[in-house]
């Protein structure tokens, strides 16, 4: 009878399901990654968050502060938010800051600030590879003396708006997406937003409005790489 206890125990414990992945995770100061990432229990690192939320989640930082150690990649759809009067800090520090490589991923990220670590600003802020949608609002971009705030080399929907790009070298570069920049501003560097089309048969459009880009080598540049694609 122990045995048959016993084994029914191992039966109920295989079929239980594995702790849910919740909607909404938070990140403090404060925090622990051994928390849940809830609101009573922030974590501190972004890595966290990303791994407690669901497809779809959001992630609210909470305090003004530094939230990665390292490169974060996001393999999700998700929501990346500063509460209104914070600034969420993300460093390039080993590598590019923020890398979003999910097909149909769907990332937006509101009120956070990209810097490269002392001596990594060969790095990107943020580097879309693969996804639907990206939007970035209230962001801002600095110091990336050696490469780009922003890098979009997927078929995406690319929406930034009301955002600051400062002392980069490139402020944007866009290969393949569809983008609309409305509100922001691109200042000092190389070129402000690069735009090129490297595969045959695509076409990268950027519509700019209410915006401004000035003390530049070049403002933007519109070179497909590839004689069958077309930048407009």
């Amino acid at each position: 009878m122990k045995n048959l206890a016993a084994a029914a125990l191992l039966l109920l414990a295989a079929c239980l399901p594995a702790q849910a992945q919740i909607f909404r995770a938070y990140l403090s100061l404060e925090g622990s990654d051994a928390n849940p990432c809830t609101l009573p229990q922030p974590c501190r690192l972004l890595p966290a968050a990303v791994a407690a939320i669901s497809d779809g989640g959001e992630i609210w930082m909470l305090d003004s502060a530094n939230y990665n150690t390292g490169p974060v990649t996001i393999t999700k759809s998700v929501s990346i938010l500063a509460v209104p009067g914070v600034v969420g800090s993300i460093v390039a520090l080993g590598g590019d800051a923020l890398t979003v490589a999910a097909a149909g991923a769907i990332v937006s990220l509101q009120n956070l600030s990209f810097t490269p670590f002392p001596g990594s600003a060969g790095q990107i802020g943020v580097r879309m590879t693969a996804g639907t949608r990206l939007t970035i609002r209230n962001c801002q971009f600095r110091g990336f003396t050696n490469s780009a705030g922003v890098s979009v080399t997927a078929a995406a929907q690319v929406s930034v708006l009301d955002s600051i790009f400062s002392g980069n070298s490139v402020g944007m570069v866009l290969d393949g997406p569809f983008a609309r920049v409305t509100g922001t501003h691109f200042e000092y560097g190389s070129t402000g937003i690069m735009m090129n089309a490297s595969a045959n048969g695509t076409t990268t459009i950027l519509t700019l409005s209410r915006s401004t880009v000035s003390r530049f080598s070049f403002g933007v540049v519109a070179a497909p790489n590839v004689a069958n694609a077309a930048t407009r």
